[in-house]
């Protein structure tokens, strides 16, 4: 990614690349950073390539300033966030031809208008509330300095068949 102008906490940036490595998806996210670590690979989806997962906004806590993206979706299909404080590794987990790349007690992110269509476009994006992130059955605040791991989850068909996938997973630690 190319950073032009601004690029400190609260002021102007534009940054310019692709999501994925993919030139078909690129991007410009304007007054916003992106943050996160990309860690666990996505299996490709019915697209044919595997589907990606960024993070925009404020890197400061306190700021409560923090939209998940998730692009090369199949298009037109359901699509939701999930999060855990542990990472880990589970290839065709619940059934899914990809990789949870999420342990221990995993959040979803299910609340009214929080499940999403990947429309046409195949991407869906979330403003999140980082001061209340679901984790197991309780909501807790995304504290400055604790790692959060995250992913989303997305209906696909193959062969004609009914199934999911995920993307990779996103590292975040806030300050």
């Amino acid at each position: 990614f190319e950073l032009i102008g601004g690029g400190t906490s609260g002021g102007p940036a534009t940054m310019v690349g692709t999501v994925g490595g993919d030139a078909r998806n690129a991007i410009a996210a304007v007054s916003e950073r992106r943050g996160g670590s990309s860690y666990c690979p996505a299996v490709p989806n019915s697209t044919g390539s595997p589907s990606s997962i960024t993070a925009l906004g404020s890197p400061f806590a306190a700021d409560n300033r923090l939209r998940l993206a998730a692009s090369a979706l199949p298009p037109n299909q359901f699509g939701m966030f999930v999060t855990s404080m542990t990472s880990g590794f589970f290839p065709g987990a619940g059934g899914s031809a990809g990789n949870l790349c999420l342990g221990g007690n995993i959040g979803r992110f299910v609340a009214p208008g929080q499940v999403q269509a990947s429309q046409a476009i195949g991407a869906i994006a979330l403003q999140l509330d980082v001061s209340a992130v679901p984790q197991g059955s309780a909501l807790v605040p995304m504290g400055a300095g604790v790692t959060w791991y995250f992913q989303c989850w997305h209906r696909d068909v193959v062969a004609g068949l009914p199934s999911s996938n995920l993307t990779p997973g996103l590292e975040v630690t806030l300050l």
